[in-house]
């Protein structure tokens, strides 16, 4: 399992340099989108240029370590490695991210994120999937609930549709 990790991130880079093409990429694209995961939800906004994005996310995960439910709303910005239609990226953001468990206790505060993926059809009008992992660190959590409760990180597993 700790080599899955490295395999799918040189798989990725792979993949992404095979059809650099920036002559088919849009200059600047605003899209709409969903997020569905491992128990995920999300809504997404992307601003999208031949190398770079930006963004921002309302999340709902539910059934993580320790926390029954976390929600996260942030935005994030990244880097796409190559400038082809398909094209692995990185990014980093900041956002509200609040948890709970199913015994009334919660935490409220702020989350780091970072995520790794692949994007692909960037050169398409119409349907930019993007499969990625996000994870989403908690700092300057405070409790809110009866008792204190222990916060998690939050992994994200899923994939996302772009109009």
């Amino acid at each position: 399992m700790k080599r899955a990790l490295p395999a799918a991130l040189f798989v990725l880079l792979c993949a992404g340099a095979l059809r650099a093409d920036d002559l088919s990429i849009p200059d600047l694209r605003f899209s709409p989108g969903a997020g569905l995961g491992l128990a995920t939800l999300s809504l997404e906004l992307n601003v999208e240029g031949i190398r770079w994005y930006g963004g921002a996310q309302l999340a709902l995960a539910g059934a993580t370590r320790g926390a029954g439910v976390a929600a996260y709303g942030g935005v994030r910005a990244g880097v796409f490695l190559t400038g082809g239609s398909s094209a692995p990226f990185l990014g980093v953001g900041i956002g509200a991210l609040g948890e709970s468990d199913m015994q009334n206790a919660s935490s409220a505060g702020w989350g780091a994120s970072a995520e790794v993926g692949l994007a692909l059809r960037r050169d398409e009008r119409w349907f930019h999937p993007q499969f990625v992992v996000q994870g989403i660190l908690p700092f300057s959590q405070r409790y809110t609930g009866a008792y204190p409760h222990t916060t998690t990180p939050v992994v994200l597993l899923g994939a996302r549709i772009y109009l």
